[in-house]
């Protein structure tokens, strides 16, 4: 059983692109239900992953826009995950299909995974981020932003702290954690954890590089812009790197593709017409095959990146910082260009548009498929249930 905040199809984002690869791979160890959390109370069809079925508890998260849950002892912006309705519909959706192992998607469901484990499951935390780190770093860099209100630092170190608390329970009550990168793997060992390495991954056998290059110079950042690595991501882009760029290629354009873009953001969209803000895409191929190199300037944040993966197979050269492509086994200049600071991006973006990239392009598609498809996902994920049921059998039986 795979339980998630939606129904991870169709895959739009990096969850459900990652929720989509452990769906597929569970399906084929065994019969598969999926839980939306989200979704539409009752059962519905699920799409393409095999024989499955897909329950929703319909439970949209309550997002509390102000700061109550930080003066409640232990409280967490993660509650609104749960509630008393989806609750009993989870308890039933246990009795009725009693599973044997149960995936949850995220620290932030943690309260189905407690729930799961309560009724005799194996229950596997899908760990994209050590959230713990994540937030540590948000807090840090929040304390020293001249933007940042004192109400802001506040909370994010309060976030930071209940965070690393909620984390560690967790994955303290969790029969295995699964991992996307090395390193995170590595962090949840140290505290004694059995972390699984499951890495992102994205589906090579059905997407091709793309047919041509494109001759116009076009930069493409994919990001949700509610998380603030993001954010701060974009607003680096449009104030320092963009700029840096236009100097030498002044008709070069900036598309910023994904959800929950700030005002301050779609107004530089509608005030310079060199910038693209998008908002949420149904995808983001279009976007891509008209990419001169998708630019990931991330100083922050944790994982891996699909959107760094998802450019790699289309054959999109990647132009990233050391930390947008931490935690994937990528080599600067034999499968992605990487600069430390601004003015780095901003060169190596010019040379992108000026050279022909084609040897890295196709290194890269080489790596996704040795190292992020999906069918390396599907062995990850196949061995980690046989150890988790072989596991149970023994402790059932002495």
């Amino acid at each position: 059983m795979l339980i998630a905040e939606d129904h991870p199809w169709p895959p739009r984002g990096g969850t459900a692109l990652r929720n989509a690869a452990n769906a597929a791979a569970l399906a084929a160890v065994g019969p598969l239900t999926i839980v939306g959390v989200s979704d539409p109370a009752g059962e519905h069809s699920p799409s393409p992953l095999g024989e499955t079925r897909a329950i929703g508890l319909g439970h949209p998260p309550v997002i509390d826009p102000t700061d109550a849950w930080a003066s409640r002892r232990g409280g967490h912006p993660s509650e609104g995950r749960w509630g008393e309705d989806a609750g009993r519909r989870w308890q039933r959706v246990l009795a009725e299909s009693k599973p044997d192992v149960v995936v949850v998607e995220q620290l932030w469901l943690h309260r189905f995974a407690a729930s799961a484990a309560a009724n005799g499951a194996a229950t596997m935390l899908d760990a994209h981020n050590v959230e713990a780190d994540v937030y540590a770093a948000i807090a840090a860099s929040t304390s020293v932003d001249p933007a940042a209100t004192s109400r802001e630092c506040r909370l994010a170190a309060v976030m930071a702290e209940r965070t690393a608390t909620l984390e560690a329970a967790a994955v303290a009550g969790a029969d295995q954690v699964w991992a996307c990168s090395p390193s995170d793997q590595a962090r949840f060992r140290a505290s004694g954890a059995d972390a699984r390495l499951v890495p992102n991954a994205v589906d090579t056998e059905t997407v091709s590089t793309r047919p041509s290059r494109p001759r116009d110079s076009h930069l493409v950042f994919a990001a949700s812009f509610a998380y603030p690595p993001n954010m701060r991501a974009a607003r680096l882009l449009v104030d320092v790197i963009l700029p840096r760029v236009a100097e030498q290629m002044p008709a070069t354009r900036l598309s910023l593709v994904g959800r929950d873009p700030p005002a301050w953001l779609r107004a530089r969209g509608r005030e310079d017409g060199m910038i693209e803000v998008t908002g949420a895409v149904p995808s983001v191929q279009p976007w891509l095959d008209s990419a001169t190199a998708v630019i990931v300037p991330l100083h922050e944040g944790g994982g891996t990146r699909f959107k760094v993966l998802e450019a790699m197979v289309r054959g999109v050269p990647v132009i990233s910082t050391p930390k947008g492509v931490e935690g994937l086994a990528v080599r600067p200049g034999e499968h992605i260009l990487v600069g430390a600071d601004a003015a780095a991006l901003a060169e190596l973006a010019v040379l992108a548009h000026r050279e022909d990239l084609t040897a890295l392009t196709r290194a890269a598609r080489r790596l996704v498929e040795e190292r992020y498809s999906w069918r390396v996902a599907a062995m990850a994920v196949g061995t980690a249930v046989a150890d988790a049921l072989s596991r149970r059998r023994v402790e059932r039986h002495g």
